[in-house]
């Protein structure tokens, strides 16, 4: 069924679920998408972790990053994740490749909450609500 407007709002097409996976995240912090939909990854901030789940399989991967993982981006470009953790004001890159991590400091300290990603430069924007700052980071 199809309405033409909801509650003053213009109506939208119905939503169909293509996949359901479970997935053991009791409080996700973010989430980005990776190899045209087969991966998505899901930031868990209660565990340290990040989550890849592959949507094809629904194998589950745990991947462990800093303490309190908030953001996610990928960048496809170089075949890399990289994870904002406002926990420890650090940033974690995940090789997606083999899922190994290295996690450096963040470089101006912020308190971060939310990440994007400019693909079009491998530039990231961290955000900080506590410090009402936005820094635009590199990315190799």
């Amino acid at each position: 069924m199809t309405r033409s407007r909801v509650d003053g709002c213009a109506a939208v097409p119905p939503l169909v679920t293509l996949q359901q996976v479970p997935v053991n995240i009791s409080n996700p912090g973010g989430f980005a998408v990776y190899n045209n939909g087969i991966d998505v990854f899901i930031s868990d901030r209660d565990n340290n972790h990040l989550v890849r789940v592959n949507m094809s399989t629904a194998a589950t991967t745990d991947i462990d990053v800093g303490e309190d993982p908030v953001g996610v981006v990928v960048n496809s470009g170089n075949n890399q994740a990289y994870v904002v953790n406002s926990g420890d004001n650090s940033i974690s890159q995940i090789d997606l490749n083999t899922n190994a991590v290295t996690t450096f400091l963040d470089p101006v300290g912020l308190d971060a909450t939310q990440f994007g990603f400019n693909a079009s430069n491998a530039a990231a924007i961290l955000v900080s609500p506590t410090d009402h700052t936005a820094v635009i980071l590199q990315l190799n």
